[in-house]
């Protein structure tokens, strides 16, 4: 899938040209055989990584959408995603070309074996998954691109000392639409109950944040549907690991892949998802 050059492009192509709370890397490289070695300055004393049960707090939601705004904003359309960019992947081929075997069949089968945290109306639906999930990935190719994080569920976000959201592990970095990073960095962020209060305020509040990074006018209509469309990838980066591959191990603690999974599905059936390709 590319994730090794992925996150070493990150390191020394995009991060130089980012105003953001994230790693620096003093050393990244990867050779032909795709061994590869990423030295990173030290974060302060005190920097806190994030677990499902970590508290995200209004104030530190709207933080990690100023951090993609900012981020997604300084690259939104750029020509530098057809030059100095133009080493990462994009998103719908990278999505396309995971390196797993049988990956949609583990997909499937991870879907099956998280059922007790799957809401019963959309678990009906098991065999629209998978190709709502290509159809997902393919809506990329039709929309506007930035360079995107690609996987910045709650796990991959960091608080600073003095209470900064940073976004860390950048292996799934490519050029596609911002929507799918942001919707994956909410549903996995917020609890349920905070995400049916909030969704709305905070897709709004993105959009904002977007525009005044970019200077531009920019539809809204457009992130409204695409978040719904864009949590079919999102959730099979979590059925994916409810069944790791024979001799692997977990990808993830198991009580975070359920929760997850539940808060992911559970946006799903609440938001229509399955019915957002018509």
């Amino acid at each position: 899938s590319g994730a090794i050059r992925a996150e070493v492009n990150f390191y020394n192509l995009a991060r130089p040209l980012l105003d953001i709370e994230a790693p620096v890397a003093l050393h990244a490289r990867y050779n032909a055989a795709l061994n590869s070695i990423v030295i990173m300055r030290e974060l302060p004393a005190g920097t806190t990584f994030c677990t499902h049960t970590t508290d995200f707090t209004r104030e530190r939601v709207e933080d990690q959408m100023r951090l993609l705004a900012k981020f997604h904003g300084r690259f939104l359309e750029s020509p530098e995603l057809k030059t100095t960019l133009s080493a990462f992947s994009t998103w719908r081929d990278f999505m396309m070309t995971m390196d797993y075997p049988a990956f949609a069949a583990a997909c499937d089968k991870g879907f099956e074996i998280a059922r007790d945290v799957i809401p019963a109306r959309l678990f009906a639906r098991r065999s629209e998954i998978w190709p709502a999930t290509i159809k997902s990935a393919e809506r990329h190719n039709d929309l506007p691109h930035t360079l995107t994080h690609g996987d910045d569920h709650q796990r991959n976000w960091y608080v600073t000392p003095d209470g900064r959201m940073g976004l860390n592990d950048w292996q799934a970095a490519t050029r596609g639409h911002w929507s799918r990073d942001v919707i994956y960095a909410l549903v996995t962020s917020l609890t349920v109950e905070n995400r049916r209060a909030w969704l709305p305020e905070l897709l709004r509040y993105y959009h904002d944040q977007l525009q005044q990074a970019t200077g531009r006018s920019l539809p809204f209509a457009q992130l409204e549907r695409e978040v719904r469309c864009q949590l079919m990838t999102v959730l099979a980066f979590w059925t994916i690991t409810m069944n790791p591959a024979p001799g692997m191990p977990d990808m993830q603690p198991r009580d975070s892949t359920l929760e997850f999974i539940r808060r992911i599905t559970t946006a799903m059936d609440d938001l229509d998802t399955l019915d957002c390709f018509d």
